[in-house]
């Protein structure tokens, strides 16, 4: 939103597609959205605002996020892990 004169009047709602299943609308003039603990994907976050009016806009905003794989559990990962236990293996 575009209103800087008076900012406590405007409302956000805010989505994390894959992750929230609702939107979630923002109260009391805070402006903010916090995600912890998210799993390594791809997400899409949605935001959009209301007017002076309390009239909800059309015009939505999305930004896509991507968290990448933890290197534990990478591809490269899993070959180590096996040739580490083949080569215990044939040491015993």
């Amino acid at each position: 939103s575009m209103n800087f004169q008076t900012p406590e009047n405007i409302k956000y709602a805010y989505m994390l597609e894959g992750y929230d299943k609702k939107w979630s609308i923002t109260e009391g003039g805070s402006h903010t959205a916090t995600y912890t603990n998210l799993m390594y994907g791809t997400y899409t976050f949605r935001v959009k605002a209301t007017n002076d009016d309390g009239d909800w806009s059309n015009n939505e905003r999305k930004i896509i996020i991507h968290i990448a794989t933890p290197f534990y559990l990478a591809w490269y990962a899993f070959i180590f892990y096996i040739i580490a236990v083949g080569l215990i293996i044939f040491y015993f």
